[in-house]
């Protein structure tokens, strides 16, 4: 996103649930794994492998969405289970690359969403990252506020 995209907050946010709607309609995501894997499997030659000399991404953020969405092994209340063993949640994680300052990871499990922040250290300090995590949750809480009340209008 460049800054200007990122000033129009409202603009921004559309735009990212336009994307992400195409991304499921058209089963996008497993095409961007395989594209991944496609490329690790091309001849290249050997210096090309090195790695990037600069930042070529600052921040990810990666929706995962529904956790065993799918799985014959979802309890009625969304919890992952099989005989007396029961996941109580879980946290998923993107990777990091060389020069990324920070990985975003929201996914949903049992009903719950959950967010993980990971970050280079060497950019962000851990009350930097904190606080950064922080906005983000309080950004999404206000913003899924005014969802809920243009929706009862």
């Amino acid at each position: 996103r460049t800054s200007g995209q990122i000033a129009d907050r409202r603009g921004l946010l559309w735009g990212i649930h336009q994307e992400m709607e195409v991304i499921k309609r058209n089963r996008l995501g497993l095409g961007f794994i395989a594209s991944l894997w496609l490329k690790k499997q091309w001849p290249s030659n050997p210096s090309s492998k090195s790695l990037p000399g600069r930042c070529q991404t600052t921040v990810v953020v990666t929706n995962v969405g529904r956790s065993f969405g799918t799985s014959p092994l979802r309890s009625p209340d969304g919890e992952f289970s099989t005989g007396n063993l029961r996941l109580d949640s879980i946290t998923m994680l993107a990777p990091m690359t060389p020069f990324l300052s920070a990985a975003l990871t929201i996914n949903e499990y049992a009903g719950e969403l959950c967010l993980a922040l990971r970050y280079d250290s060497r950019v962000l300090q851990k009350d930097a990252a904190r606080e950064l995590l922080e906005r983000i949750v309080a950004s999404l809480m206000e913003w899924l506020g005014e969802s809920a009340d243009s929706a009862k209008a």
